[in-house]
């Protein structure tokens, strides 16, 4: 080949590498190109954030080992082996999207959100703090309005709750460990140290008092007050031990479990009546749980464990958080995952009135929501379940609220 052969097959592999690159929707921006300059960072974070897998919405693994590093635009900008690569937002995966560091500050790049049947009005984020979604205040309907016999303890009732925020993901292993291991540096200690199938997989194994000693470390991290308190005059923080009476301070600002009525509020997504967050029947591509649609009318199956939670092994079949549907609030994994640890002790009263906290006593706490290994009865949002408070279960996980301003 004549060296001018050799520049023009250069400059002909040149053009199709590029068109190749519009074709798929990347590029490659080497260090020290303008695409990763510091001037044009929108959102940038201060700790690596590492992906095991980036997935595309059609489950393709577009790159392997790599580590975020900023959002421009409507991309997202991720490093492997000292190669930058950006992908559009819309082609990631929701599991990858969760764990982004997505803020207002930079509102362009939020992806429209891939809701279902659920026509109800989406509520606006918290304006400060990612991660999070403001559950607006109000009336709404509590429990089996929709009217399913063997539901015998949730009779629907009027219930008034105020406005609050929530984790639009439950708690992952990887957040647990990072506040876990600051606590336990500051006079914290946990029966459990929590387990997962991988970072960005929900955190089980935990029991309540894990839960809501992790919320008072993560409150104190944050510089807010802890919510948690051994003593009726509130000034004893909860830090650790396991069975003890605790007291909480409800006009505190720092992180707490939700109450019952609290979650259900958030799961229905503002539209009350409803078997499930987005409707009335279920089916293994809106949720993740045991499917048995031989049993229950409103399942439409597939029948075993969800195949998306069946990556990496079934024992727990965890899915990574965001990997479904999220319902008119934003909140992803309300039915199904992992069952969700909350304030209330079980049994009655339940709910009614304005902001129920749920009985005085009891031996166990509310779980809501189902799991990985439930049947669509359980991941119902009427569905009452409880757990021991010192027993960590691989079905049970937890979020986290915070009171909004009135």
């Amino acid at each position: 080949m004549t060296p001018n052969q050799k520049v023009t097959a250069f400059s002909r592999g040149r053009v199709i590498f590029w068109l190749l690159a519009l074709f798929t929707g990347w590029f490659l921006a080497f260090p020290g190109t303008s695409i990763l300059a510091q001037s044009t960072i929108s959102n940038a974070i201060t700790s690596p954030l590492i992906f095991e897998q980036i997935l595309a919405t059609n489950g393709v693994v577009l790159m392997t080992n790599a580590e975020f590093r900023q959002i421009i635009g409507r991309k997202a900008i991720f490093k492997a082996n000292s190669l930058s690569v950006s992908f559009d937002l819309e082609r990631l995966a929701p599991a990858v999207l969760a764990r982004l560091p997505i803020t207002p500050t930079n509102p362009q790049a939020v992806p429209s959100p891939n809701l279902t049947t659920n026509s109800a009005p989406k509520s606006p984020p918290n304006p400060k703090i990612p991660g999070i979604a403001r559950i607006p205040g109000g009336p709404f309907t509590l429990g089996n309005a929709i009217g399913d016999p063997d539901i015998t303890d949730a009779d629907p009732l009027p219930v008034n709750v105020s406005a609050f925020y929530m984790d639009v993901n439950l708690v992952t292993l990887s957040r647990w460990q990072a506040i876990h291991a600051w606590a336990t540096n500051h006079g914290y200690s946990f029966s459990h140290p929590g387990a997962g199938k991988a970072a960005y997989h929900p955190v089980h194994s935990i029991d309540w008092f894990d839960a809501i000693k992790w919320c008072n470390a993560l409150s104190q991290r944050a510089g807010r007050v802890p919510v948690y308190c051994l003593d009726p005059a509130l000034k004893l923080v909860f830090t650790s031990g396991e069975g003890a009476r605790i007291f909480a301070n409800w006009s505190a600002n720092g992180y707490r479990l939700p109450t019952e009525a609290e979650w259900e509020k958030a799961a229905r997504g503002g539209v009350s009546g409803q078997r499930f967050p987005w409707g009335n029947k279920i089916e293994q591509k809106l949720a993740n749980y045991t499917g048995n649609p031989g049993s229950f009318a409103y399942d439409g199956g597939p029948g075993g464990n969800n195949p998306v939670g069946a990556i990496g092994g079934n024992s727990p079949a965890t899915s990574p958080v965001g990997s479904f549907p999220p319902n008119a609030f934003g909140l992803y994994d309300m039915a199904g995952n992992l069952d969700a640890w909350c304030w209330d002790f079980g049994g009655s009263p339940y709910g009614g009135g304005t902001d129920p906290h749920g009985p005085e006593s009891g031996a166990t706490h509310i779980v809501r929501g189902g799991s990985w290994g439930d049947t669509p009865a359980i991941c119902r949002t009427a569905n009452r379940n409880g757990g021991n408070p010192d027993a960590g279960y691989d079905r049970i996980g937890f979020r986290c609220v915070l009171n909004a301003p009135q």
